[in-house]
């Protein structure tokens, strides 16, 4: 029973943990409209943010779960070659060039892993409930976001009188963007979090089983 009661109040932290991401997003989008900063908006930088956060999360993951890392750094991997990518108005088409180095890097962090662990760390982050949040942010990202900025469809809805409504669509591309990177973060972060937990059981059991070899000794 307390374990059924501590997985409800788990829940229901997460939920209050998710509504105040969204709801720190509305302050984003007025502090938007007050600071203005050099080559990107306020919400860019929140997206890269969040997204920076996500791939730390995930990466300190793989080098804590031994057993997961190699599939643990191709996750984290892909989610700093997106970050890499969002840097493009900061560096330019150098981005291409980090992109190609980062590669090497997790591919030379995966080998030193292990390619054992590759398939483990996969299947357990895609068996966690985390994932579907993951795969749907990052689907709303690559996909949704691209299809609903689309100039045509634009066009194709408000006419003539798109022509005036660019800040209305930048806003609207933004802040689905946001919405994927804010479902990518909270993905990472719960995964996290799950490792956290079960590595501190793992430790409180060997602890226990040290104590008892000890008495019965």
């Amino acid at each position: 029973m307390k374990s059924e009661i501590r997985t409800i109040l788990l829940g229901i932290g997460q939920f209050l943990f998710c509504a105040l991401l969204s709801a720190s997003a509305y302050g984003l989008y007025v502090l938007n409209l007050r600071v203005s900063v050099p080559v990107e908006s306020l919400i860019e930088l929140g997206q890269e943010a969040l997204l920076l956060s996500a791939a730390i999360f995930t990466l300190r993951t793989a080098s804590l779960e031994k057993a997961l890392s190699g599939g643990l750094w191709l996750v984290g991997g892909f989610l700093v070659a997106l970050f890499i990518r969002e840097l493009d108005g900061w560096i330019g088409h150098a981005w291409v060039y980090c992109e190609l180095v980062w590669l090497c890097g997790v591919a030379w962090a995966v080998k030193a892993a292990g390619l054992g662990t590759v398939i483990p760390g996969l299947a357990h982050f895609i068996g966690h409930r985390a994932f579907p949040i993951m795969c749907a942010g990052v689907a709303i990202l690559l996909v949704y976001s691209r299809l609903y900025g689309m100039q045509t469809l634009w066009l194709a809805y408000a006419g003539e009188a798109c022509s005036g409504l660019y800040s209305v669509k930048t806003l609207s591309e933004e802040s689905t963007e946001l919405l994927a990177y804010m479902m990518i973060f909270t993905s990472a972060a719960f995964y996290a979090g799950n490792c956290l937990r079960m590595r501190r059981r793992r430790a409180r059991a060997e602890r226990l089983q040290k104590e008892a070899g000890i008495k019965t000794v």
